[in-house]
């Protein structure tokens, strides 16, 4: 029972810090992200454009990446990636996944 309890306690540990610390999904049956997508975002300063997405959604996680970075091909509901240039202005329509 004790070792069932620390384990327990230890994943809660290790998830709570995968997840980045980000606000908790709302509750409920559903997910209202409001826009899935961002087209009047392209061209902007990312960190507006972040702020902007934020405003909207508080609970999503935005990541401002450079425009030919890597990343995972897994989708991610929460994630809106914010692809943008070396002057940090956004180059592609941000979106959820």
């Amino acid at each position: 029972m004790r070792s069932t309890l620390g384990l327990i306690i230890l994943v809660t540990i290790i998830m709570s810090s995968v997840s980045g610390g980000a606000t908790p999904l709302p509750s409920g049956d559903h997910l209202s992200i409001g826009s899935r997508t961002w087209p009047d975002l392209v061209g902007k300063d990312a960190d507006e454009a972040k702020n902007i997405i934020l405003a909207e959604s508080p609970y999503l996680l935005v990541q401002i990446l450079p425009e030919h970075a890597m990343v995972t091909m897994d989708y991610n509901i929460r994630r809106i990636r914010i692809f943008c240039n070396s002057e940090r202005k956004v180059t592609k329509v941000p979106g959820v996944g």
